[in-house]
C-alpha cells in the first residue's frame, strides 16, 4: 500500500492508501536491486519475508531525529560550492531549501546568494485569482481579505530577508523564481480575450515584491507557448508571452501577457538606499523615494518603459537635476546632497487633441 496526496487550498493533503501490484514489473534494470535494499535498509529473510533491517534510516542521524537542511541539505551545498570554487575560485553560488535553511556562519555566506522560491499558493494551486484569500504557508492557515491577502504576501517574502538575516551569514536575497498562472479559470481568457483576472494577479505580486525592494526573476518566458499545453512544465502556463496572443509579430510587445501590469518603471541604480516605491495600475503614476548615501554624487536611474506611456511622461523631482536618454528609455536624476531624502514621480502625458 502507498499513500495518496492531494494538492488543495491548504497545500499538499494525505487522503488516503492505494494498493499497488506491480504484477512481476520491476523498476530495476537486470542485474540491480532496490537501492535501499543494497543500503541494508531492509532484506529479505530466510522465509523469504521482507524485512527492515534499519528501521530509522530516514529518520535518525548518529542516532539523533534526521533534520534533513542540517543534516543533508547543507552539506551537500556546501560540497557543491566547494567543488564549484574548485575551478571557479569567484563564483557566485545561488542557493535554495525546500523549507527553512539552516545555519551558515558570515565567512561561508561570502560570494553565496538566497535564491528562494516563491508563489502565492491559492492562484498557483487552484489556478484561480481569488483577491480575497489565501494561505499562511507557515502557519498553516487560511488568511481571508483583500487587506489581508496582500499584507499577508509582504510578510511570506519578507520572511526570506529575516531567514537570511538570523541563519544565512546575510547572504543576499533573490527571489529566484514566481510569476502567475495565466491559463486560471479553466483558461476563460484564451476564449475571451480579457485577461483582467491576470493583469490584477500580476500587478498584485508586483506590488509586494516592490514593497520590501526585493531583487526577483521571473517565471517565465516561453517562446512556444500554447494555450493548449502551456509552457510546456508540469502541466502549468506561466509564461508572459505566446505566440497564442500575437497578432502582429512586427510589434514587440504582440504576445505578450499582462503587459498593464508587468511593463511598470523601475530604479535600476540607486545612489543610496531606497526608502519608497510605488506604482499604480489604473493611473500609471509612479513614484520612488530614497535616502543618499553620503559622500556618493552618482546618479540614480529610473527605467521607463515606453508600453504604459504611449503619449510620453511627466516627471517631477524634488531635488537635483535630471536628463532622458531617450534610446535607453533611462532617467539619470543627480540628487542634492545638501537634502537627505530625494523623491521623483512620473505619471503619463496626455494625449494632444485636435479640434
Amino acid at each position: 500500500e502507498v499513500e495518496t496526496w492531494k494538492i488543495g487550498l491548504r497545500g499538499i493533503r494525505k487522503t488516503g492508501k492505494r494498493r499497488i501490484d506491480p504484477k512481476g514489473k520491476r523498476a530495476w534494470l537486470p542485474g540491480h536491486k532496490c537501492i535501499w535494499r543494497a543500503h541494508g535498509v531492509w532484506d529479505y529473510d530466510s522465509t523469504g519475508t521482507a524485512r527492515l533491517g534499519k528501521p530509522a534510516y530516514f529518520s535518525q542521524v548518529a542516532g539523533q531525529p534526521v533534520d534533513f537542511a542540517r543534516d543533508f541539505m547543507t552539506p551537500f551545498l556546501k560540497e557543491f560550492t566547494c567543488q564549484i570554487r574548485g575551478v571557479d575560485p569567484e563564483a557566485t553560488v545561488f542557493i535554495e531549501y525546500g523549507d527553512k535553511p539552516s545555519l551558515w556562519t558570515n565567512e561561508e555566506a561570502k560570494n553565496m546568494v538566497y535564491a528562494p522560491h516563491w508563489y502565492e499558493p491559492v492562484g498557483l494551486m487552484l489556478k484561480r485569482y481569488l483577491p480575497w484569500v489565501t494561505f499562511d504557508q507557515e502557519r498553516k492557515k487560511i488568511v481571508l481579505g483583500r487587506h489581508r491577502v496582500r499584507k499577508q504576501m509582504v510578510t511570506e517574502l519578507a520572511r526570506f530577508q529575516e531567514q537570511s538575516r538570523l541563519l544565512l551569514g546575510e547572504m543576499p536575497v533573490l527571489i529566484g523564481e514566481t510569476g502567475i498562472a495565466f491559463d486560471m479559470h479553466k483558461g476563460k481568457a484564451y476564449k475571451t480575450g480579457d485577461f483582467t483576472a491576470q493583469i490584477k494577479a500580476m500587478d498584485r505580486l508586483l506590488r509586494a515584491l516592490e514593497k520590501k525592494f526585493h531583487n526577483f526573476t521571473l517565471w517565465n518566458y516561453t517562446a512556444d507557448n500554447s494555450n493548449e499545453r502551456g509552457d510546456g512544465w508540469n502541466g502549468e502556463d506561466l509564461s508572459i508571452f505566446s505566440p497564442d496572443q500575437q497578432q502582429d509579430p512586427q510589434d514587440i510587445n504582440s504576445g505578450g501577457r499582462a503587459l498593464e501590469a508587468l511593463v511598470r518603471p523601475w530604479p535600476r541604480r540607486i545612489a543610496g538606499e531606497p526608502v519608497k516605491l510605488k506604482y499604480y495600475l489604473k493611473t500609471k503614476k509612479f513614484s520612488f523615494r530614497f535616502r543618499h548615501q553620503p559622500g556618493l554624487d552618482a546618479p540614480t536611474e529610473i527605467f521607463i518603459p515606453a508600453y504604459p506611456y504611449p503619449h510620453g511622461f511627466e516627471l517631477w523631482v524634488s531635488d537635483g537635476s535630471f536628463t532622458v536618454d531617450t534610446a535607453a528609455r533611462l532617467v539619470r536624476w543627480q540628487h542634492n546632497p545638501n537634502r537627505e531624502v530625494h523623491t521623483i514621480r512620473i505619471s503619463p502625458r496626455q494625449p494632444k487633441i485636435d479640434f
